[in-house]
């Protein structure tokens, strides 16, 4: 969309010129011009302040029309992050492994924006569930299977229309998965970054 604005203003720019060149040309092939300057002499100095002002204001105009198309694009309605709650929920630990944090609430999500979205975790709001500890590197993207497979990120770039999650760690000394999943729409709020912009999800 920038570059479609600089062209924007560079065409007009260009055709400034040709026509302060159509009429130079046609001052000079009618003899407009010798005969305009010995009628009413005009200082060198004055022709050439005359122009920078001229150049000045279209640079000014034109700055200001690129800025004002650039607010315009920012705050389209389509560009607004728009995201989706798919499910919630909290699985049983796998008493095989040993896990720093064996019981997870999942939380899928669906990008719903027109774009891409660059997706972080910002902060954890409890409701009725607390958490073992806060991390920020839960956010995985489905790809036939959740990647990446057995870690985290800290941030994605989501597709339209792509599935992404976050978990957080729940307190497994206070909590069973069964007791959290009892709490879904009150366990709390997780607060996301989508192209710079707050957004919560309640759990």
């Amino acid at each position: 969309m920038i570059t479609k604005i600089w062209h924007d203003v560079l065409s007009r720019v260009i055709a400034g010129v040709i026509l302060a060149l159509l009429a130079t040309v046609w001052a000079v092939h009618f003899n407009w011009w010798p005969r305009l300057l010995s009628t009413y002499p005009i200082p060198v100095w004055l022709l050439l302040l005359i122009a920078l002002i001229f150049l000045s204001f279209a640079f000014l105009l034109s700055r200001q029309n690129l800025s004002l198309s650039a607010a315009k694009e920012r705050n389209r309605p389509d560009l607004e992050p728009k995201i989706t709650k798919i499910d919630t929920l909290t699985v049983p630990p796998n008493p095989s492994l040993t896990l720093a944090f064996p019981l997870k609430c999942y939380v899928q999500l669906r990008n719903d924006s027109a774009l891409c979205a660059d997706v972080r975790l910002l902060e954890y709001r409890p409701g009725t569930v607390t958490l073992k500890s806060f991390r920020l590197d839960v956010l995985q993207l489905q790809a036939r299977t959740w990647l990446p497979i057995d870690h985290g990120l800290e941030r994605v770039a989501v597709l339209p229309g792509q599935l992404f999650q976050a978990w957080i760690g729940v307190d497994e000394g206070k909590f069973s998965a069964g007791l959290v999943n009892e709490q879904r729409g009150r366990i709390g709020t997780l607060v996301f970054s989508v192209n710079g912009k707050r957004v919560d999800i309640g759990l």
